[in-house]
Formats: C-alpha cells, structure tokens, sequence
C-alpha cells in the first residue's frame, strides 16, 4: 500500500473511530444501522491483505522461541495479523507490549487476548491479583468477584477478550478439571453466565468453550486427538449460554466424534468439521457471533495436512494460531480475489471481527 492511500486509510478510521466511541459490547448483537454502517465503511476501505488480518490471531510469549515478540510484531508490520493473544507473562510487559503492537496499524484496529480463565489466571500472569480457581468459585458473589478482579486487570493493561470462561464439565482429570465450573449443568450455566455479565460490564468480550465439550472425553487434546464416544451431552450447556448470555466468542475443540451417527467426524476434529461449526453450532443452535479455533499448533490438530485453511472451509471466523499465518494469510487473499462462496462467508468473518473492534473501541 502506499504512502497516500495509508494517510487516507488512517484519516478514515479515526474519523469512524469518533463514531464508534459510542457503542460497546452491548450492541454487538443488536440491530443497528449505524454500526452497520461503519462497520461497511471499514470493510470497503480494507484491501484483501488488511481483512485477512483480521482472521488470523497469533501469539506471544516470552517463553516462547516460536511465539516471540519480535516475531508477532514482525507480523503486524507485514499486515499478516491484527489480533494477538498473550499466552503468559508479567502484566506490566503484556501492557508495555500492547503500546507498542499499538503503534503498528497496517490494518484496522489490533485487538488483544488472553486465556484468563480463574484458573490459570495466576499461573499465566504474573503480578496479577490473587484468583480463586473455578472450581472453587461456588457462589455468586465468589464468581462475580472472579469476574471483576480479572476483567479490571485487563480492561487495565488493555486486553480486550477473554478466552473464558469454560462450559465444560469437570469429568476429565486431563485438562480440564479444576478449570470448570463443576459437574451440575444447571451450576455451570449459572455461573458461566454470570462471569460473561459480569465481564460485559468491562466491556471485556467473553468465550465459551471447548464446543462441542472438552468434559466427557478422556485425555488431553494438546497431546492427542481425543473423542467424544456416542451423545453430545455437553451440548445443551452450550445452547443455553448461547440463548441466554449471548457470549460474543465461541471456541471449538479439537475433539472427534465417534459412535454418533448424526455428528461423528470420521477420526477428524470437530474445529475442521462443516457439520459440526457450521450445522450444529451456527445452524442447529443459532449462534450468531464469532467462531474462534482452539489453538492450531495443538496435536489434536496439528498433524492434519492444511489444517488452518480447512478451519475457515468448516466455518470458523478466526484461527487462532495458525501453523503457518503467511500461507494462511496466501490463502485468503486468493479467495477472496476469486470472490467464491467460500470467498463470501470469510468476509462475513470480517465483517463480524470489524464490527466487534468498533464495539471494544474507547
């Protein structure tokens, strides 16, 4: 892009920018024409590069030696990401960090994550308030406590999404367990929606996951593909957080299904499954916001030959650490040049991701 077009590019999206200090997380769900309008106007304003951007969300950790600060802001110079999720790290350096990801803006808005689950909270970052875990939030006023110390911390610092809270269940002892609400649907809706509420008060975007439930299966997808064998019981969780806290985040699993003859995933992860991502999620249970991956360097998905492209094929809005972001980025800019049905839903993921940042803008 050149000089003139990007003065022009920046002019706009402060101008838009004015605008969007009035919305917040509240009206991402909502019908509003001016949103939509604004949201329109910086999609129209974007080239191919600058909305695959916005798809793609890398890492950064300073114990790392792939998912290093030097390589994910060589990535935002390069207008390969837009989004960038801190795995760990001391609160004070996550804050200095984003100051200066701040300064890079190749694209539209950068937009910050983390997975600050109760559970992890404490463990991943380091100066933080002290944290009860989940499973020890066993009342209200403990949960909302959880909520508000955290959501502070990173409405301070500048995070803007939280990779939590889980919908699973706390069946498996592999990775899950203490990280969940418990084993009571009823007690993990109740709570998980009071964790999305409370966090909204921040304006902190939410996340449920791991869709379609990390807690009824043995092992540990980071390790190993793992599987769901026979009925989706985690499910209804979904279903009513989805219709009654409207989470702004939902994040797939990479776990098969088997023995299931609707759903089963022929020995493949549900975060790669049309069926799964789109029928089921999308359709069957109608959620209407954004579709993020777990993380894509885990084994469950790994070893899958062009396993990032076939996440945005199955239906997910973002992938979230990409084995490769610049062919990833290749990818979707060819796509979007031949303008296929493929094309079509990837700028809807756009389209989904612009509107959000406008809502988070202060």
């Amino acid at each position: 892009m050149s000089k003139f077009w990007l003065i022009i590019l920046f002019y706009l999206v402060n101008s838009l920018n004015i605008y969007a200090n009035s919305f917040s997380i509240y009206d991402f769900y909502k019908e509003d024409k001016r949103l939509d309008y604004i949201t329109d106007s910086v999609f129209n304003s974007l080239n191919n590069k600058q909305k695959a951007a916005q798809i793609i969300m890398y890492a950064v950790s300073p114990t790392d030696n792939v998912y290093t600060y030097n390589n994910s802001k060589k990535l935002l110079e390069d207008t390969i990401i837009s989004n960038v999720i801190f795995l760990q790290g001391y609160i004070s350096n996550i804050a200095n960090q984003i100051q200066d990801y701040n300064a890079i803006q190749t694209s539209f808005n950068n937009i910050y994550a983390c997975d600050c689950e109760p559970s992890l909270f404490n463990m991943k970052y380091f100066g933080s308030p002290n944290v009860l875990k989940t499973n020890k939030l066993d009342s209200d006023s403990l949960v909302l406590e959880a909520a508000k110390t955290i959501s502070s911390v990173l409405d301070k610092v500048g995070i803007q999404i939280n990779f939590s809270p889980l919908a699973d269940n706390s069946f498996n002892t592999a990775v899950i367990n203490n990280r969940s609400f418990g084993n009571n649907i009823d007690d993990i809706i109740h709570r998980a929606a009071q964790f999305i509420n409370e966090s909204k008060t921040y304006n902190i975007a939410t996340t449920i996951k791991h869709f379609p439930g990390h807690g009824n299966v043995l092992g540990d997808s980071h390790k190993n593909l793992v599987y769901i064998n026979g009925p989706l019981k985690e499910v209804p969780t979904f279903y009513h957080l989805i219709q009654k806290s409207e989470p702004v985040f939902t994040m797939m699993g990479h776990i098969a299904i088997k023995d299931n003859e609707q759903f089963n995933t022929a020995g493949l992860p549900s975060s790669i499954d049309k069926n799964i991502v789109s029928n089921l999620l999308k359709n069957d249970l109608g959620f209407r916001g954004i579709v993020i991956t777990d993380a894509m360097n885990m084994l469950g998905v790994s070893t899958i030959p062009n396993a990032d492209f076939k996440a945005l094929e199955a239906g997910n809005d973002i992938v979230l650490m990409p084995k490769n972001p610049r062919l990833l980025s290749e990818q979707i800019v060819e796509e979007l040049d031949k303008q296929t049905a493929l094309a079509y839903q990837i700028e809807d993921s756009v389209k989904k991701m612009i509107r959000l940042k406008i809502c988070l803008t202060k």
